[in-house]
């Protein structure tokens, strides 16, 4: 039953915020690019990550591009925090350190690696395998980072490839992983297509894993740290300082040495890094300005749903509505109060004119009467046996045919008497139960029984495939009373096709000589329906024509019934179907036509108003009324009163018989 709530009116949409992928974003980046280079003949480069390769001096220009043509979505950063390596103690790598790594090396059989200590207190590696970032932890080494060599033998002015270093007639890649390797010397072979090169061992850098004097290093956090200026992280060894400018950098380097001149500190130069942020990156933005905008529909005391999704760069919105005019208001009003943030959201209605539907709730009551419905038909069924063959046969039988497909194999088992929550109780046929009790070479073994399964056949079924037995039956075994059919091969091809005998007669000049008379006008730009109707004309025996709902089968059907009556006038046609409807919806297309006289045979209260028309019923009880009674009037709308008011008609209208109509009117008055 439709609940007292329906029908609800709603109408919904989104609001999504612009520049949230990758290629907006490029595109508004590029943009900057060519106004800097254009106008500052500045040339930069941004990253992925938005920063942009500009040094300080070039800050208050790039700062005004973007302030006076991107202003509503970029905002240009500048992050002066330089962040240093601290070293509290110096340690060396020994020889005894150097030896224990050739040792493992020969174990892992690199017998051919190269090992070599620098004058930086690092322990450099060369060899052609992958070596794991943590593979001399135990000797007290870390990586500090690998390089990777692509080189040719020839001396060539190698092509200049980013990311990349070139040393001559080599390229260097720092911290490569190993599966990008091999896409590298990909790419470097195309670049240089007149080369050859080759990987070289790889180069790994390996420092002294620390051993952290936790009491050293709390006292340098201590004695440094300026809250906003100076941090030193402990667990990363990691010192960052804070300046605006180079000297108050200088000053901050300068006063940490004279305090613990021991400690080593990375030589890293003040040079502070700028970066592009877009506006509709930041969160806690894109839930401000949905804020503002929920706000704003509130208070015009619209009561709207929201769903968030990504993190507000996408918001849901469904209003239920009860008028058109309530429908409109609200999406001038949001139109309205989206229309400040229109360079950063676009908002869009899964449908302009809304939706509607319909909440049902159940009817117990009528739950009930089906379970009982359901009951009753199950109790009426007959069960059959069947065995794992019959059973695998029956299947075989569904995927051809489907659920009307015909099975006659089984035991009836007889009918059902109770279910239980595991158990059907049967009420067992006397067939069955002699199979049951029958001699023992003859007899249904239980063991065997429990193999097979149990199928209901309904009373409905039974009827369907009763009646489908008894139709084949009258063509493969007729009767004196109906005797064979007219063509005798017919029980032959309704189960193979192929056996109907096939026309060689030429269908494209069949398709003219239809086209020259046709009754359906359409068919002049339907060449499949047109085939259709060609191919049935020629078929000797038989003529299948299959399509879903709407494809012009009944269209096909009428212009089959109008070319055979043009070339056959007394040709008798059978139209036969499952449903009244598709009977009387062909009758209706050849409505009017001199050569079609149709007699509709059946229930006359199954027809449609179309079908009535051509009822037998109907013209015998018109015959049978006496003159100018009430029966002959209700019977009258019928195909021969049909016909002779065509015939009527067409003689007032023709020219020719219009002088002696004329003189017989005046004799009849």
């Amino acid at each position: 039953e439709i609940s007292k709530y329906s029908p609800i009116h709603y109408i919904s949409g989104e609001l999504n915020f612009k520049y949230t992928d990758i290629i907006s974003k490029e595109e508004i980046l590029s943009h900057l690019k060519d106004i800097l280079l254009s106008e500052y003949h500045l040339e930069t480069n941004i990253n992925d990550s938005g920063y942009i390769d500009i040094l300080e001096s070039e800050y208050p220009h790039v700062q005004k591009v973007v302030n006076d043509n991107f202003d509503f979505i970029l905002e240009l950063k500048k992050d002066n925090n330089i962040s240093l390596k601290v070293q509290v103690e110096k340690q060396e790598i020994t020889p005894q350190i150097v030896n224990q790594v050739k040792s493992k090396l020969l174990e892992k059989g690199l017998n051919l690696a190269k090992i070599r200590l620098t004058d930086k207190d690092i322990l450099l590696i060369e060899v052609g395998s992958f070596l794991t970032p943590d593979f001399f932890l135990e000797e007290g080494l870390r990586l500090d980072k690998t390089i990777t060599r692509f080189s040719t033998n020839m001396k060539y002015q190698l092509k200049e490839i980013d990311g990349l270093e070139i040393n001559g007639n080599t390229y260097y890649a720092t911290n490569l992983q190993n599966y990008q390797s091999k896409k590298l010397l990909e790419d470097i072979q195309n670049v240089n297509e007149d080369l050859t090169f080759k990987r070289l061992p790889t180069q790994y850098y390996y420092i002294l894993s620390q051993k952290r004097n936790i009491d050293k290093l709390r006292d340098f956090k201590t004695k440094i740290d300026i809250q906003g200026k100076i941090n030193f992280d402990i667990t990363k060894s990691i010192l960052t300082v804070t300046a605006d400018n180079t000297t108050e950098y200088d000053s901050h380097i300068r006063k940490i040495k004279q305090l613990f001149p021991d400690v080593i500190l990375e030589d890293k130069a003040y040079k502070p890094t700028f970066f592009l942020q877009f506006k509709t990156d930041l969160e806690n933005q894109r839930q401000s300005i949905v804020g503002k905008i929920q706000n704003e529909i509130r208070r015009k005391q619209f009561k709207v749903e929201y769903d968030v999704l990504k993190n507000h760069t996408r918001n849901l919105f469904s209003y239920n509505f009860k008028t058109e005019e309530e429908r409109d208001y609200f999406k001038q009003v949001l139109s309205e109060v989206c229309s400040p943030y229109k360079k950063l959201l676009k908002f869009s209605f899964e449908s302009d004119l809304g939706r509607t539907t319909y909440e049902f709730i159940k009817n117990e009551t009528l739950e009930l009467e089906r379970e009982k419905e359901v009951v009753n038909n199950v109790r009426q069924a007959t069960f059959i046996y069947l065995t794992p063959k019959e059973r695998e046969k029956l299947n075989l039988a569904i995927d051809s045919f489907g659920d009307d497909a015909i099975f006659r194999e089984g035991e009836p088992i007889g009918t059902l008497i109770r279910k239980e929550r595991e158990k059907l109780k049967f009420r067992i046929s006397d067939r069955f139960d002699d199979l049951l009790n029958a001699k023992e070479d003859e007899r249904l073994a239980l063991d065997e029984i429990k193999k097979g399964y149990i199928k209901p056949i309904f009373p409905g079924e039974l009827t369907n495939i009763g009646r489908m037995i008894k139709a084949m039956k009258k063509v493969t075994e007729p009767d004196n009373k109906v005797g064979f059919p007219v063509n005798k091969n017919l029980s032959n091809f309704l189960f193979d096709p192929n056996t109907a005998r096939q026309s060689s007669e030429d269908i494209e000049k069949e398709k003219k000589r239809i086209l020259s008379n046709l009754n359906e006008p359409l068919l002049k730009n339907q060449p499949k329906q047109l085939e259709a109707v060609a191919k049935s004309l020629l078929a000797k025996d038989i003529a299948l024509i299959q399509g879903p709902p709407g494809t012009g089968k009944t269209t096909v059907i009428a212009e089959i019934i109008w070319q055979t009556l043009l070339r056959e006038p007394e040709a008798k046609i059978l139209i036969t179907s499952q449903t009244n409807l598709a009977v009387d919806n062909a009758l209706e297309r050849l409505k009017g036509k001199k050569l079609v006289r149709p007699i509709r045979i059946g229930n006359i209260d199954k027809f449609e108003d179309e079908g009535k028309v051509y009822s037998n019923e109907r013209l015998k009880k018109w015959l049978a009324a006496k003159t100018n009674t009430t029966e002959e009037t209700i019977n009258s709308d019928n195909a021969i009163c049909e016909w002779i008011k065509n015939v009527s008609k067409k003689c007032s209208d023709n020219a020719t018989f219009q002088k002696a109509l004329t003189k017989w009117k005046l004799g009849l008055k």
